[in-house]
């Protein structure tokens, strides 16, 4: 199924990146943090839309199919990009904040996997392949419980960002 190829965006967290790998102060690489977070929700977003489009046949598998290429890519390049900014965070002697990010990674590949488990098992449904109808019920549940659990943990940097500010 078209959306199975998603499941591996993940990819190398070691692989090079258009992100700069400097050493600098954990200010800056909070930002870098939150705006590569905002990109990964409106990248869910409009994933989820895609999907949706899809299900409801507003969307074709022809223009469904370019929609999971580019969120690959795009869940990939900006889990790089997440990955420097904990190793900076490592080398601008914060690990706490560095090992909040890498559980944070750890949580949205879950959240990823359980999408697209959730995604294949309500397309193969709805059209007929196989009625997966239980299963989607309780993957649709797990999808809500990883996402809390990836607000928690933005809830714990968030936390740490703002004693970071305190202590400036």
């Amino acid at each position: 199924m078209l959306a199975g190829t998603i499941a591996n965006s993940m990819g190398n967290p070691d692989a090079p990146t258009a992100a700069s790998e400097t050493r600098s102060s954990p200010a800056p690489l909070v930002g870098e943090l939150r705006k590569l977070h905002s990109a990964r929700v409106q990248a869910y977003k409009e994933f989820e839309a895609g999907f949706e489009g899809f299900i409801i046949g507003k969307v074709s598998e022809e223009d469904y199919a370019p929609l999971i290429n580019d969120t690959t890519i795009q869940f990939a390049d900006l889990s790089r990009e997440i990955n420097v900014v904990a190793r900076n965070l490592r080398a601008a002697g914060r690990d706490d904040l560095a090992q909040l990010v890498t559980e944070l990674q750890s949580l949205e590949k879950r959240r990823l996997e359980k999408t697209v488990q959730y995604q294949v098992g309500q397309s193969e449904t709805v059209f007929g392949t196989r009625d997966y109808t239980d299963e989607v019920a309780d993957l649709k549940v797990e999808c809500a419980k990883v996402t809390a659990e990836v607000a928690d943990k933005w809830d714990d940097i968030r936390a740490e960002m703002a004693d970071m500010a305190q202590e400036a």
